[in-house]
Protein backbone atom coordinates (compact mmCIF):
# COMPACT_ATOMS: atom_id res chain seq x y z
CA UNK A 1 0.00 0.00 0.00
CA UNK A 2 1.34 3.26 -0.87
CA UNK A 3 1.35 6.52 1.00
CA UNK A 4 -1.34 7.98 -1.48
CA UNK A 5 -3.86 5.23 -0.38
CA UNK A 6 -3.08 5.61 2.91
CA UNK A 7 -3.88 9.48 2.81
CA UNK A 8 -7.10 8.52 0.94
CA UNK A 9 -7.76 5.44 3.81
CA UNK A 10 -7.63 8.67 6.14
CA UNK A 11 -9.90 11.07 4.34
CA UNK A 12 -12.61 8.93 4.04
CA UNK A 13 -12.27 7.43 7.50
CA UNK A 14 -16.29 7.40 7.98
CA UNK A 15 -16.66 4.89 4.59
CA UNK A 16 -13.70 2.69 6.64
CA UNK A 17 -16.21 2.47 9.61
CA UNK A 18 -19.17 1.67 7.75
CA UNK A 19 -17.17 -1.11 6.63
CA UNK A 20 -16.17 -2.61 9.30
CA UNK A 21 -19.38 -2.54 11.06
CA UNK A 22 -20.75 -4.19 7.40
CA UNK A 23 -18.34 -6.51 7.95
CA UNK A 24 -19.20 -7.60 11.53
CA UNK A 25 -23.19 -7.88 9.77
CA UNK A 26 -21.84 -10.39 7.13
CA UNK A 27 -19.86 -12.20 9.41
CA UNK A 28 -22.70 -12.88 11.87
CA UNK A 29 -20.29 -11.21 14.51
CA UNK A 30 -17.31 -13.85 14.72
CA UNK A 31 -14.37 -11.60 13.90
CA UNK A 32 -14.37 -8.52 15.98
CA UNK A 33 -10.45 -7.66 14.99
CA UNK A 34 -11.78 -4.94 12.45
CA UNK A 35 -14.05 -3.79 14.66
CA UNK A 36 -11.14 -3.69 17.86
CA UNK A 37 -8.72 -1.94 15.24
CA UNK A 38 -10.90 0.48 13.84
CA UNK A 39 -12.95 1.47 16.82
CA UNK A 40 -10.28 1.41 19.93
CA UNK A 41 -8.74 4.37 20.00
CA UNK A 42 -11.93 6.36 19.42
CA UNK A 43 -13.30 4.14 22.51
CA UNK A 44 -10.59 4.67 24.56
CA UNK A 45 -11.15 8.21 24.16
CA UNK A 46 -13.91 8.21 25.08
CA UNK A 47 -13.70 6.24 28.30
CA UNK A 48 -11.03 8.83 29.51
CA UNK A 49 -13.64 11.31 30.30
CA UNK A 50 -15.10 9.01 32.42
CA UNK A 51 -13.55 8.10 35.51
CA UNK A 52 -13.56 4.55 35.73
CA UNK A 53 -11.20 2.23 37.78
CA UNK A 54 -10.40 0.03 34.83
CA UNK A 55 -11.09 1.88 31.02
CA UNK A 56 -10.24 -1.35 28.91
CA UNK A 57 -12.98 -3.04 30.90
CA UNK A 58 -15.18 -0.44 29.99
CA UNK A 59 -14.14 -0.35 26.54
CA UNK A 60 -14.46 -4.41 26.05
CA UNK A 61 -17.89 -3.88 27.44
CA UNK A 62 -18.93 -1.49 24.85
CA UNK A 63 -17.39 -3.70 22.04
CA UNK A 64 -19.64 -6.55 23.28
CA UNK A 65 -22.54 -4.13 22.95
CA UNK A 66 -21.49 -3.54 19.11
CA UNK A 67 -20.98 -6.99 18.48
CA UNK A 68 -24.55 -7.46 19.88
CA UNK A 69 -26.00 -4.32 18.43
CA UNK A 70 -24.45 -4.26 15.03
CA UNK A 71 -26.89 -5.40 13.12
CA UNK A 72 -29.54 -2.72 13.89
CA UNK A 73 -27.09 -0.03 13.06
CA UNK A 74 -28.16 0.50 8.96
CA UNK A 75 -31.84 0.96 10.33
CA UNK A 76 -30.90 3.92 12.25
CA UNK A 77 -29.50 5.82 9.20
CA UNK A 78 -27.16 7.10 11.56
CA UNK A 79 -23.45 7.41 10.28
CA UNK A 80 -20.54 4.24 11.93
CA UNK A 81 -19.08 6.20 13.45
CA UNK A 82 -21.87 8.19 15.25
CA UNK A 83 -23.46 5.17 15.94
CA UNK A 84 -20.31 3.72 17.46
CA UNK A 85 -20.04 6.37 19.79
CA UNK A 86 -23.36 6.61 20.86
CA UNK A 87 -23.55 3.15 21.34
CA UNK A 88 -20.03 3.17 23.74
CA UNK A 89 -21.56 6.29 25.10
CA UNK A 90 -24.61 4.43 26.48
CA UNK A 91 -22.96 1.74 28.05
CA UNK A 92 -20.57 4.40 29.34
CA UNK A 93 -23.37 6.00 31.24
CA UNK A 94 -24.52 3.03 32.17
CA UNK A 95 -21.47 1.81 34.05
CA UNK A 96 -20.99 5.67 35.37
CA UNK A 97 -24.33 5.77 36.84
CA UNK A 98 -23.64 2.18 38.47
CA UNK A 99 -23.09 2.22 42.39
CA UNK A 100 -21.16 -0.67 42.19
CA UNK A 101 -20.00 -0.70 38.24
CA UNK A 102 -20.88 -4.12 36.79
CA UNK A 103 -17.20 -4.75 35.54
CA UNK A 104 -15.82 -4.63 38.77
CA UNK A 105 -17.97 -7.53 40.11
Amino acid sequence: MSIVNRLDVAADATDIHAAVLQALVTSQNHDMTPCVHAFSTLLFTLAGRYSFPDPEQAVYLALADIQRCCPTWRTSRLPARVWVLATAKRRFDHLARNTVPEFLS
